[in-house]
């Protein structure tokens, strides 16, 4: 009998990694945008797959993707004397390929995906996000997206431009579709994101979350009469939110149900703790209001932070009294507000007035028999500050309050997980952007 000849072959998750490729059929879908037009010895949708593999399985930097493939030969690629083809200018060319192919490739992965996986869509969350290109743009594509100057989040008047949002399925928060322009305002493109969204999924009763952009009334008619759901945040500006966060802060007792205990998504081995009250008094004919209450150590942060960084304000102000433009109570009053900002209400100022008279000559220049003497009134100003405890302490009171406005059929908790589902949502934005040559909706 003779010996086996035995050989070990190291695999990882090779297998599962190729496995799931075929079942999205990546490389028909790959081969379909990004063709071998050139007749290449590689066909760009093999080196697609090969680098795909690579970022899933141990990202490396292009030049180091021979090495890593060469001993793998489980028929994902050449065989390891061959692995030197997938160099790192082959695979720079054919991502420069994928740069310049249709944006449809995106959607119809997703699509995919959602079928494949059987992955329910009846929520979708949505997010706008806003970059500020730098550089100056030569020769552009006549179909790209232009940068504008308009309302910019970071406060930059000076910085154009381009805004871009993305919507994930609740169920695998799988993106199947995305929005790009140049500079709209985020309250503008919600019924067009929705509208687009209808189109994609041949339906209308799913369920729109997103932030308090989506709480215009036009937005929301918009989707109630044709059928839509949504889950939205009221804004603190709105009135009935205003007056419902002033009985917080004025210390009325909130009859608070039922604490939700969840793991924090952003910190682990941490715990969130959640509470909430139903107020029919903040709801519309059709629509639900439920205030939530997330005890919210990050909100007390930024307060504290924002506190330490106003009260270095009045120091800096009090050395400049008298000189330049401070030397009026109005000037100086407006300048304070100015400095202190947002924490205006928490730190308490008071500017007082100290009077001298002096006499002197009426003129400049050396006494004479003829000098005139008058009396001249000096003011000068001192600035003395402390912070506000009983007003930081209301402001506390309505730390990590949200209201949220929805017309589903969901539970509280239901509707309050379902907008809290934020992190994934974030993941798929870092993990991917969408490309800025690409012109409007993707459908």
């Amino acid at each position: 009998m003779n010996d086996l000849d035995t050989r070990t072959q190291q695999v990882d998750a090779m297998p599962l990694l190729k496995h799931a490729m075929q079942e999205l059929q990546l490389y028909a879908l790959f081969d379909k945008y990004v063709p071998n037009d050139t007749n290449a010895e590689i066909e760009p949708a093999q080196v697609l797959c090969m680098v795909l593999t690579n970022i899933l399985h141990a990202p490396t930097p292009l030049y180091h993707i021979p090495q890593w493939l060469e001993p793998f030969t489980d028929g994902l690629g050449e065989p390891g004397t061959q692995a030197q083809k997938y160099n790192d200018d082959r695979s720079a060319r054919v991502l420069d390929k994928l740069f310049d192919a249709d944006r449809l490739l995106l959607t119809e992965l997703s699509a995919r995906v959602i079928k494949v996986h059987q992955l329910e869509n009846r929520a979708l969350a949505q997010r706008h996000h806003q970059r500020d290109p730098h550089g100056r743009l030569r020769d552009p594509n006549p179909d790209a997206l232009i940068p504008r100057h308009g309302y910019n989040k970071d406060h930059r008047p000076d910085c154009k431009q381009i805004a871009f949002g993305l919507n994930v399925t609740a169920d695998g928060h799988v993106p199947p579709l995305h929005w790009e322009d140049g500079n709209r305002s985020d309250a503008t493109t919600h019924q067009t994101n929705w509208q687009a969204l209808r189109q994609l999924l041949g339906r209308s009763d799913f369920i729109d979350v997103a932030d308090r952009k989506l709480c215009a009334q036009d937005n929301l008619d918009r989707i109630a009469q044709h059928g839509g759901q949504f889950i939205t945040v009221m804004p603190r500006n709105f009135k009935p939110v205003t007056a419902f966060l002033e009985q917080i802060r004025r210390g009325t007792h909130i009859p608070w149900q039922q604490q939700l205990s969840r793991p924090n998504p952003r910190k682990k081995g941490d715990e969130q703790h959640d509470r909430r009250f139903q107020a029919p008094q903040l709801a519309g004919p059709s629509h639900r209001v439920g205030p939530h209450r997330e005890q919210s150590r990050l909100e007390r942060g930024n307060r504290d932070r924002t506190l330490d960084k106003a009260e270095q304000a009045p120091t800096e102000l009090a050395g400049k009294l008298g000189r330049h433009r401070l030397k009026s109570r109005q000037a100086i009053e407006k300048a304070g507000d100015k400095a202190l900002g947002s924490a205006h209400p928490d730190i308490d100022a008071q500017l007082s007035e100290h009077h001298r008279s002096e006499k002197g000559e009426s003129r400049p220049g050396r006494p004479g028999p003829n000098s005139r003497h008058e009396t001249r009134e000096h003011v000068t100003f001192e600035l003395h500050w402390q912070r506000n405890d009983r007003a930081i302490a209301a402001a506390r009171r309505t730390d990590g309050l949200f209201p949220l406005l929805h017309n589903t059929d969901l539970s509280p908790e239901e509707v309050f997980l379902a907008y809290k589902d934020q992190p994934h949502l974030e993941k798929r934005f870092s993990a991917g952007r969408p490309s800025c040559r690409s012109p409007g909706i993707q459908k």
